[in-house]
């Protein structure tokens, strides 16, 4: 994906994960090569930013903090990942102010790199799909291109034995429950 969309390679570009927990995608990103001192990531619990700090190189830069006020200076990121972020957010102000934040510290050549539900999780009433209408509402006059993936956990748990099962259950596009794509600048 990052190929096609010639973007900076991950071992080069400047990477922010905003809602970053304990940095688990930070690290993957490291796997594959990205520089720890070029990876940010911010959370608003003290406790996951704690547990990213023990986790990841001290080199990659953890802040605790509201990430619909960014205390980073335009254009900063080269890739920006939100990953399960605004189906978590219920307040439609703190979803706009935020993507606004987003885009603000997002190079002209970036993009976000987005994984969300797409549906209401029924076992969670704190999580609120979030539809690609709104999605493009969200960041007004940007590209935005998503495809239905992640088979719903409950199927995917339930068949987990039996390959030829889960791989049939797949490719129903409506049993799968998120987005991933990119959101270009």
């Amino acid at each position: 994906m990052l190929r096609r969309r010639n973007a900076a390679s991950p071992a080069e570009g400047h990477i922010l994960d905003v809602g970053c927990g304990d940095a688990r995608w930070l690290r993957v990103l490291g796997e594959f090569g990205a520089k720890p001192q070029n990876l940010t990531g911010i959370d608003l619990l003290p406790e996951r930013i704690d547990l990213a700090r023990q986790l990841c190189s001290p080199l990659t830069t953890l802040v605790c903090g509201d990430a619909s006020r960014l205390p980073f200076a335009d254009l900063s990121f080269d890739i920006l990942l939100s990953f399960t972020l605004f189906s978590s957010i219920r307040d439609p102000a703190l979803k706009a102010s935020l993507a606004a934040e987003m885009l603000r510290v997002l190079r002209d050549r970036g993009f976000v790199l987005w994984y969300d539900f797409r549906v209401n999780n029924p076992r969670n009433p704190d999580v609120s799909g979030i539809t690609k209408r709104e999605v493009e509402t969200l960041f007004s006059g940007r590209r935005v291109e998503l495809e239905r993936i992640t088979l719903a956990p409950p199927l995917a748990r339930l068949f987990a034995s039996s390959n030829a099962l889960l791989n049939a259950l797949s490719s129903a596009r409506f049993l799968r429950t998120h987005y991933f794509g990119v959101v270009a600048k």
